[in-house]
């Protein structure tokens, strides 16, 4: 292996761990980062296993316990879970004292009672394009277009999971990718309106909120953390929000030090592998709406995981890492340095070379055989031993 190679090798392992560890950074910090998107607009053969760890988020956070009943104590479950860890750590973060918490509490039930009432009676208008004119505008109770988000939701996924795959004119297969596509634009136009307005509503009650706030802690660094839930309470999709960010964090961290090189290498290729099956680009399947570009069976993903399994059989941490140093320091590779070897016996150094063996001479020729002859084992007999 060349020096080049070396260097390249090693370029491309630090490469790989910059894209992990920023990627996993960034997803840590976003407010609106979840793996629910990926999850649900996956494809192929594992589909459903993937759309039921998505679950149906929205969904929870937009169905109160009682449809009848408009009061701060009727908040989905989920939606109050996530609202009271922004306000337990909001809380804490300013060190609000009991007056102040109580007076909070207050402004976060009323905004509480806001939402549900919200949710229960508000009517909500939502324009679809028309190729043909202006939008069609259409008007619909919040759970009523819950409703209507699920059924195109679910009519896609049967669509992509049921009739594609048994479609065999390629204009039928046309047909029916547009058909899917304008399903998931649909739900997706239904989806970001909804999540829009609760956006709204939780930005109106973190306001409401913080004006209990004195001088003196306005002036501090804003609360602006993400409201995240206990592991303990976390669903599926929680865990898988935990976890997908972390994993990229330590195996880029691992990849850029060059420690437990070969180890994050496969970790890494197993996480881009989960990544690659849960929206393969396999022929006929609807584009990725957030590719960039087209593909066909081979994407990124797959690239950059079969370059992890290459590096994964090469030395490049302890090239240029912490792996060289945990060889050096290594008790064991010093003892066996130390260790004396015994030399191994060769069988072969004992076996006469086939080169080396005399003629036979006849008997009563070895008179004529004088100083100079040409038969040198005539009159030494022990040459054939090889030093016997």
């Amino acid at each position: 292996m060349t020096r080049a190679t070396i260097v390249f090798l090693v370029l491309l392992r630090l490469a790989i761990g910059w894209h992990f560890t920023f990627e996993g950074t960034e997803k840590y910090r976003s407010e609106t980062w979840s793996s629910e998107v990926y999850l649900r607009e996956s494809s192929g053969p594992l589909a459903a296993k993937f759309h039921a760890v998505a679950g149906d988020p929205l969904g929870e956070r937009l169905t109160p316990r009682d449809p009848e009943k408009a009061t701060y104590d009727n908040l989905p479950p989920r939606l109050e879970k996530e609202w009271q860890a922004w306000f337990d750590g909001f809380v804490k973060h300013y060190g609000l004292s009991a007056e102040q918490k109580e007076q909070a509490q207050t402004k976060f039930r009323q905004a509480a009672a806001q939402t549900v009432a919200w949710i229960l009676t508000e009517k909500k208008k939502i324009d679809k394009p028309s190729p043909y004119g202006p939008p069609v505008s259409a008007e619909k109770s919040i759970a009523g277009w819950i409703a209507e988000y699920r059924r195109l939701q679910n009519e896609a996924w049967d669509l992509e999971a049921r009739e594609l795959p048994r479609a065999k004119d390629e204009y039928r297969k046309k047909e029916l990718v547009l058909q899917l596509q304008e399903l998931k634009l649909d739900a997706n136009r239904i989806r970001s309106a909804l999540q829009r307005d609760l956006a709204a509503k939780a930005k109106e009650m973190r306001e409401a909120v913080a004006s209990v706030l004195n001088e003196e802690q306005a002036q501090k660094k804003p609360y602006t953390a993400v409201a995240r839930l206990p592991l303990t309470e976390r669903d599926l999709l929680g865990w898988t929000d935990f976890l997908v960010p972390l994993g990229l964090v330590v195996i880029g961290g691992c990849l850029l030090l060059g420690l437990c090189t070969r180890t994050a290498c496969v970790l890494g290729a197993v996480l881009l592998l989960s990544f690659y099956v849960a929206m393969p680009p396999l022929p006929g399947s609807p584009d990725n709406p957030k590719a960039e570009g087209h593909y066909l069976i081979v994407n990124k993903n797959l690239i950059e995981m079969l370059a992890l399994l290459t590096l994964a059989t090469t030395k490049s941490g302890r090239w240029l890492g912490l792996d060289g140093l945990v060889q050096f320091f290594n008790p064991w590779r010093w003892r066996q340095r130390l260790v004396k070897r015994p030399i191994p016996y060769d069988a072969g150094a004992q076996t006469p070379r086939p080169d080396l063996i005399p003629e036979v001479v006849p008997a009563g020729a070895a008179e004529k055989n004088g100083p100079g002859s040409d038969n040198l084992f005539a009159n030494n007999p022990k040459d054939l031993s090889h030093g016997d």
